[in-house]
């Protein structure tokens, strides 16, 4: 990449002695190819050594469909997810090396369905809600609890990360949003309820602050972002897609207040979501486009990004009604960045369009597998035909906020998911979307889960292992079959 400002690639400049010597680089690093230049004099490079360092996992979920190129794209996002878990869980290990709570959210996610790991979620988890102001507003990155993966600044980020700088207090309201999604989520696949209850009191103040803010006097760029599309000049947030995430935020809450018994946190979570909430939602909607809209005003544009989070915060009346208009709306701005692409393709599954959801995600992965990436890139540009590409301004090539396709794959096509916290009970809706199987491993607190599903005369026939102790239903085409610990064969 050239120089550009604020990142460029590390390198490691030095003066050495003659004779024999040993130089060791400046910072972690993680890189594909090195590059060695003599400016001056001769050298001859006796050995080159590297130390590989990540979270160690214990237990890995599998999943394979009878698609190679999703197959091929679920192991990159494999091979990010586990990459991106060091000390916590980082947003990209080839350039920043933090804790952005957005980015956190959906490796978590990813983790749940390849390794099952708790201990790193709830280290990050703690750190997160520690980068906490007094107002009980979260940080949108960690640093002052220690979410930076070197202990010196860095040399190629130069000015990012000092003490009082922009990223130490930078305050993204979406991704305080995250920080409350991704706890209910840990609590849903771990079963922990102890950590909520620790991290509690940080929540509520950070609940109240969210219920607080105005939407309206918000600055994009600075208060929310969105995406990253830089050749489309405002496109950094989108106050629509807020206004939903803020919504979303408030349902977390309100069901962690449920599960905890904290009847005046999920009360005043409920009347914001009814009240002010609903007012802007209600702003935002379209009447005759059918369609949530970016900013409120008759005229203003309607992209995948309201629209979306609208289907996940359990706005829309008719999600799958929505989805398709909006596919069939020329012009209409689609998601870039990993995190936008992951909501989209939650999205069309929860609205029962997973079929679009999985060539959305082929095309998309696609361009990466392509250019011969190795682990996902955090942006990926789309042309007004929305065929994905390289785009130029991506500079962070593992990137875990783009590996959703590690849960999408189990959860929305085998259907693995937990019908109550830690898997004590589970649910197993699949939908193959035109696949001829499909099967997945998933690691729980009670043991591995394990799915295949094939396609059977206008049918489908499958097989489900569940642990001991652990009891569900299958879900298929509406009918429901009971499952127990132990082999399950159902047909449908």
């Amino acid at each position: 990449y050239p120089e550009r400002g604020w990142y460029h690639l590390p390198r490691d400049d030095a003066s050495l002695p003659v004779g024999p010597c040993r130089l060791v680089n400046a910072g972690r690093r993680a890189f594909r190819f090195v590059q060695v230049r003599v400016t001056a004099g001769r050298l001859e490079l006796d050995r080159a050594e590297a130390t590989h360092r990540q979270h160690p996992v214990a237990a890995d979920g599998w999943c394979a469909v009878a698609d190679e190129r999703l197959n091929a794209a679920w192991r990159l996002c494999r091979d990010t997810t586990v990459a991106c878990m060091q000390r916590y869980y980082e947003d990209g290990v080839k350039r920043d090396g933090m804790l952005w709570i957005g980015d956190a959210r959906v490796e978590y996610l990813c983790n749940a369905m390849l390794f099952g790991d708790t201990a790193l979620a709830a280290r990050s988890l703690r750190q997160m809600a520690e980068a906490q102001d007094a107002d009980g507003a979260v940080l949108a990155v960690a640093l002052r609890s220690g979410g930076h993966q070197h202990d010196h600044a860095i040399d190629y980020m130069p000015g990012t990360t000092a003490p009082g700088g922009f990223l130490d207090s930078w305050r993204l309201a979406n991704f305080a949003t995250d920080l409350v999604a991704m706890l209910r989520a840990y609590h849903d696949h771990s079963g922990d309820l102890e950590l909520v209850a620790e991290l509690w009191p940080r929540l509520r103040r950070l609940g109240a602050w969210l219920r607080s803010l105005e939407p309206a006097a918000m600055q994009p760029g600075r208060d929310w972002i969105t995406d990253h599309q830089p050749p489309n000049p405002g496109w950094w947030s989108v106050r629509g897609a807020l206004v939903m995430q803020l919504l979303a935020g408030q349902d977390d809450l309100a069901e962690l207040a449920r599960r905890l018994g904290d009847e005046a946190e999920g009360a005043a979570a409920a009347a914001w979501r009814r009240g002010p909430g609903q007012l802007l939602a209600r702003a935002l909607w379209c009447p005759r486009r059918h369609l949530f809209v970016n900013e409120a005003g008759p005229d203003a544009a309607a992209d995948w990004h309201p629209n979306v989070l609208a289907v996940l915060a359990g706005q829309a009346d008719d999600p799958a009604d929505l989805l398709r208009r909006l596919a069939a709306t020329p012009g209409v701005l689609d998601c870039d960045a990993g995190f936008m692409a992951f909501w989209k393709w939650s999205a069309l599954a929860r609205a029962g369009l997973v079929a679009e959801a999985l060539t959305d995600a082929r095309a998309w992965y696609g361009a990466m597998l392509l250019n011969g990436a190795t682990t996902t890139w955090d942006v990926n540009r789309r042309d007004s035909l929305g065929i994905a590409r390289p785009p130029s301004h991506a500079m962070s090539h593992c990137h875990g906020w783009s590996a959703g396709l590690a849960w999408l794959l189990p959860t929305a096509v085998v259907g693995i998911r937990p019908a109550s916290p830690g898997f004590a009970t589970v649910e197993v809706r699949p939908d193959l979307a035109g696949l001829a199987w499909a099967g997945a491993v998933v690691p729980t607190p009670r043991g591995p889960i394990e799915a295949r599903w094939w396609t059977a005369g206008k049918g489908l026939a499958g097989e489900i292992v569940l642990p001991d102790g652990v009891s569900g239903e299958a879900v298929v085409d509406g009918r429901r079959t009971p499952l127990d610990g132990g082999r399950n064969t159902v047909t449908c």
